[in-house]
């Protein structure tokens, strides 16, 4: 009984540490597991999700360019990888939703010479989720999949094959690690990896770059430098075309935290490694500074390569480094040493000498066929004077030869810029053509203390011209909105327009990745720009990366040129004469009241700052009587007279009695330049001035009943003279003296936005016209003062009103805020045009030659001009970019085409040419 007792509480004891056994068995814990270590070592990019549920979501459904990416061979087949484990339910099924949320990893690898495999895993933290994994793939045989294991070494691996689509999926639960691939072979090399307890993260570069990386963004991404040749090479036809940075020696990794939004992705991480890439040994160790070249790349820059040196001299030690532990130093000091021993001179020692601290390529206006056509290399010098005697000694110990221009371009009759030839024998390439993909060199100029060499004179012409108009990158709003998005500091920089960028790649990549279709071509369109900084801190390098996407922005106005003011354009641009030349020249105002002579080349020749907006318009008078034109206008407060110098003229400007409530008006009544000015005044005076601001005693209005907005206008019509304006209380018809010549027969109002007009000059049926406040057409005969009001307009509220006689027949134009009217004699409508947005409610009028006016329109809100032919036809060409009213005429007299000067965006002036 005894002994039965002993047997049974043995068996029992078996059972329970069999039970015991097997529950901590499937409950065993495994710690310090971490997915990297599953990945193998040849991986070229891998990217770990923190979270592939809220990833996949977003890469899925989030971003506003997915269809754009879709368009794409590389983009699409990633895009169906993700919706392939989507849709095959391996991330949504019960068993997986303890790996929703850890960390998940999918590296990239080369097979073969061309195909592009991923790899993806993650961990169990115990046997029962290995366990439980193993019943769930098992049990999928069950629901339509095809389902088979094998076992490899220690490990089973198991096929999933989905009937529907054919693919099949290599998974293995493996001590806990879960490894997936549609490549069976990289399932097997991570088991084996795993087996001998090697890892990526017995590299001291990786293990470097791996503790960088921040936990709390959805992703990041590790570049191995020394895999990305091959893993590029299945995308280029040439593997010389690979770019050099990617040239690696030793180990060097990139860790980049991913912050991917609706419409940008961004980038941050860091760089490390014992390596001899280029921008690592140029850069370690060398303090960012802050770029400033930027200030003279063109406008249209479309790619830019910039460096910030610390000093010359670093950067040249560092390149030294470079080459030595590249095994380069042989094939570059070669050929300088033999011009050493030959000409007695140091081209690399002559040519460091002058640089300063930065440097760039600049592809701008880009021909994709031949961008070295519109590249220019641009450098920071220690000065020009200084820069230029350094290349006189080159070329004179190379060549023989003096330097001197081959040509002196001339952008105005003061402002010219000799142009060089550069160095022989591609000199500058050999030194420079290491930190460039290419180094035009065949010309160069300077501008400020930048020296600038280019392959194309006309290219050059270009460069320098933008620079004088200041139409430069740095007055993009586009740009430096993208620019907000990098640091202050750097010390490489690298800038593309992302649709030129794949226009370039044309002739690189293998068919397939290249844009090819119309539905490619206009997807990249609606991307902006990338853009990848550099920046040295301790011993690595700081990398942020950056792309956006902007579907809906403008394309740039095609102008002859644009000229940068210091604020937006206010008033209506005014063409004038330079006494000089005979040419136009231009005069406009800024929002922070400087007023600007423009020459006809766009060169601001003078700047002055006044005290108040102008008021009306900008007049020419021969002020001395010496066929010398000055320019007089007036503010507020006071009345200008400026010289073509932009210098006061006599006694101006003259400080007003009171503060003016319109613009000046200049008679010359005989034409003998005996000058009369007219001025409106707060206090309900027009006053009337002569030439040298002195009140004209003979003058003898009294005051107006209220207050006068419109300038005052001279008329003459059979040998009379009329002085005519209108307050908000009556019209008002004088004679020279100031008494009231006529009379109106009715009590009449002209609108706050109409002049008075005169219709039938010189003729019996001679007439004033314009309209009221209630949109009726106001008729004063001269000189009995018979007045007629007709209605014309059924609802009014605010509105512009011009007239004006085409071929003998009048025209009464009515502008609302959103539609433009024009009635005939009879008063029928020959027009009703309709516009989107909201038209400011001036209109202006251009006679293109006799009896052909054509109107000029702004739509304030959607910064806009348009010329509308007299039949109410759009003209061809139009709507334009502009934001202020424009004028129309010949800037030269050579010229075949009308200039359209108007404000633009972003502080510029825009110069049209109109057919």
């Amino acid at each position: 009984m005894r002994k039965g007792l002993i047997y049974l509480l043995i068996i029992l004891a078996l059972i329970i540490l069999t039970g015991i056994f097997f529950v901590l068995r499937n409950n065993r814990h495994y710690k310090g597991n971490d997915a990297i270590k599953s990945i193998p070592l040849d991986a070229a990019l891998i990217i770990r999700i923190s979270d592939i549920e809220s990833v996949s979501g977003l890469v899925l459904k989030d971003i506003e360019y997915k269809k754009e990416l879709e368009a794409f061979s590389l983009t699409s087949k990633l895009y169906g990888l993700v919706q392939r484990l989507d849709s095959d339910g391996i991330f949504r099924e019960n068993s997986f939703e303890v790996f929703k949320h850890k960390n998940v990893f999918v590296s990239f690898h080369l097979q073969g010479k061309n195909s592009i495999k991923a790899l993806f895993a993650t961990t169990s933290d115990n046997k029962a989720e290995e366990n439980e994994m193993r019943d769930w793939i098992t049990g999928l045989a069950d629901r339509g999949f095809a389902v088979r294991s094998k076992k490899y070494d220690a490990a089973t691996i198991y096929s999933i094959k989905n009937k529907r689509t054919s693919k099949v999926f290599y998974l293995s639960p493996f001590r806990g690690f879960v490894i997936g691939s549609y490549s069976n072979l990289l399932v097997e090399q991570s088991v084996r990896q795993l087996q001998a307890e090697t890892s990526l993260l017995s590299d001291p570069a990786f293990f470097k770059v791996y503790r960088t990386g921040g936990n709390t963004n959805p992703a990041n991404l590790y570049v191995n430098f020394a895999e990305m040749p091959g893993f590029l090479s299945a995308f280029f036809k040439d593997r010389k075309k690979i770019p050099s940075v990617f040239k690696v020696n030793n180990s060097l990794w990139a860790e980049l935290d991913v912050d991917v939004k609706s419409k940008e992705m961004e980038m941050n991480g860091f760089i490390a490694g014992d390596s001899s890439n280029l921008l690592n040994e140029l850069l370690k160790g060398m303090k960012p500074q802050k770029p400033r070249i930027m200030e003279v790349f063109p406008f249209d820059t479309k790619i830019y390569f910039s460096y910030c040196m610390e000093s010359p001299e670093e950067f040249r030690r560092g390149f030294h480094s470079y080459l030595k532990t590249s095994g380069n130093e042989l094939k570059y000091e070669s050929l300088l040493k033999k011009i050493k021993k030959n000409k007695r001179v140091d081209v690399e020692e002559e040519l460091f000498s002058f640089l300063e601290s930065e440097m760039a390529l600049v592809y701008a206006g880009l021909n994709p066929a031949k961008p070295e056509g519109n590249a220019f290399l641009i450098a920071e010098t220690r000065g020009k004077s200084f820069s230029l005697d350094k290349m006189k000694k080159l070329i004179q110990a190379l060549e023989g030869r003096s330097l001197q221009p081959v040509e002196n371009y001339k952008v105005d009759e003061e402002t010219t810029f000799p142009v060089y030839s550069g160095l022989p024998e591609d000199l500058l390439e050999h030194v420079m053509g290491w930190f460039f993909p290419t180094v035009p060199q065949k010309y160069f100029s300077f501008y400020d203390n930048y020296i600038i060499f280019s392959e194309s004179l006309n290219s050059l012409h270009d460069f320098l011209y933008a620079n004088v108009l200041k139409k430069t990158l740095v007055n993009k709003r586009l740009f430096m909105n993208f620019r907000e998005n990098f640091s202050l500091r750097e010390n490489f920089f690298f800038y593309s327009e992302i649709p030129v960028a794949a226009g370039l790649l044309e002739n690189i990549l293998k068919k397939g990745y290249t844009v090819s279709s119309q539905e490619q071509k206009k997807a990249l369109a609606k991307f902006y720009a990338a853009g990848m900084q550099i920046s040295s801190t301790g011993d690595m390098l700081y990398s942020t990366v950056y792309a956006n996407y902007l579907p809906f922005r403008e394309n740039e106005p095609q102008t002859v040129w644009q000229s940068l003011l210091d604020s937006t354009v206010i008033n209506k641009p005014v063409l004038v004469r330079n006494h000089y030349t005979n040419e136009k020249e231009l005069i406009v105002q800024d929002a922070k009241y400087n007023i600007y002579l423009i020459n006809n080349s766009g060169r601001i020749l003078w700047k002055k700052t006044l005290d108040g907006r102008i008021l009306g318009d900008i007049e020419q008078i021969d002020y001395y009587r010496n066929s010398k034109l000055q320019y007089i206008f007036n503010t507020k407060n006071k009345i200008y007279l400026l010289d073509r110098n932009g210098n006061n003229v006599d006694r101006y400007p003259l400080t007003l009695p009171a503060k003016a409530t319109n613009g000046i008006a200049v008679m010359d009544y005989e034409n003998n330049r005996d000058y009369r000015i007219f001025l409106a005044t707060a206090d309900r005076r027009v006053r009337l001035f002569d030439k040298r601001g002195n009140k004209i005693s003979g003058w003898e209005f009294k005051r107006t009943e209220g207050t006068v907005t419109q300038p005052v206008q001279h008329f003459r019509s059979r040998s009379k003279d009329y002085i005519v304006f209108s307050d908000d209380h009556k019209v008002y018809i004088l004679n020279r003296r100031g008494y009231t010549r006529v009379k109106p027969g009715k009590h009449v109002v002209a609108a706050k936005n109409c002049k008075i007009y005169i219709k039938g000059r010189n003729t019996p049926d001679c007439k004033l016209v314009t309209a009221s406040p209630r949109g009726e057409l106001i008729f004063i005969d001269l000189p009995t003062g018979v007045t007629t009001v007709k209605k014309i307009m059924e609802k009014t509220d605010n509105f512009g009103f011009i007239f004006y006689e085409q071929n003998n027949s009048p025209r009464y134009v009515f502008l609302l805020h959103d539609k433009l009217k024009i009635f005939d004699k009879s008063l029928k409508a020959l027009v009703s045009k309709s516009f989107k947005g909201e038209m400011a409610l001036s209109i202006d009028k251009y006679m293109f030659s006799k009896g052909n006016y054509k109107l000029g329109l702004l739509s304030r809100d959607k910064q806009h001009i348009f010329l509308i032919n007299s039949d109410g036809t759009t003209y061809k060409g139009f709507p334009l970019r502009g934001s202020s009213r424009f004028s129309i005429g010949f800037l030269k007299s050579s010229s075949s085409r009308f200039n359209l000067v108007v404000g633009g965006d972003n502080n510029y002036i825009y110069n049209y040419g109109v057919e």
